[in-house]
């Protein structure tokens, strides 16, 4: 595991398939700064998703990330090991989308899709202590799994179809869920 920037990344390759997970997304100032930006507003952006790119002024987390995360990734010696790879193809994060979406009720889900940029970033964050089940990203293509653990996330090519399976709230008097946050590098649409 190469260790950049405070978090860690991790290369995998599944049927052609190159993704990389992500530990300690955010150190603890940057999630001081993601509860700061968010933390009171989490329920307004529950049943919906919220392209930060349309705030205005811009958040100020959506800047740092973009600044941590992409020379990072671009630079990983892995990275530079693939052919042709479709990351090296993203290099231009100032074309990026980011969105919030807040998972706070039964049965909330991604049907399978694909996305319209080159590179998808998912980080999962938890406000509190874990008050759900399930809400694992799938790819159907490879059967493969991602549990949306706290401070950790994927990246992988956005022309992969994926799903994000339901999630069940263990305390429905609890107003905590699933904070998910998605980088779409390169956004097309």
């Amino acid at each position: 595991m190469e260790q950049i920037n405070y978090f860690e990344l991790e290369w995998y390759n599944r049927d052609n398939l190159d993704f990389f997970t992500i530990s300690n997304c955010l150190n603890p100032t940057e999630m001081d700064l993601l509860s700061e930006t968010f933390g009171n507003s989490l329920p307004q952006f529950s049943k919906k998703d919220i392209f930060l790119n349309e705030i205005s002024p811009l958040p100020q987390i959506t800047t740092k990330i973009n600044e941590k995360y992409f020379p990072a990734l671009f630079n990983n010696s892995k990275v530079k090991e693939l052919p042709s790879s479709v990351y090296a193809s993203a290099l231009n994060t100032e074309s990026s989308s980011h969105l919030l979406t807040y998972d706070n009720q039964d049965n909330q889900e991604h049907k399978s899709h694909t996305n319209s940029s080159v590179i998808t970033c998912i980080m999962w964050f938890h406000n509190g202590e874990t008050n759900f089940t399930g809400g694992e990203l799938y790819f159907p293509e490879i059967d493969v799994q991602v549990s949306p653990l706290h401070n950790t996330g994927i990246i992988f090519p956005s022309h992969i179809e994926y799903q994000i399976k339901p999630i069940k709230i263990i305390d429905k008097n609890k107003d905590s869920g699933k904070i998910s946050y998605s980088i779409f590098c390169k956004h097309l649409g």
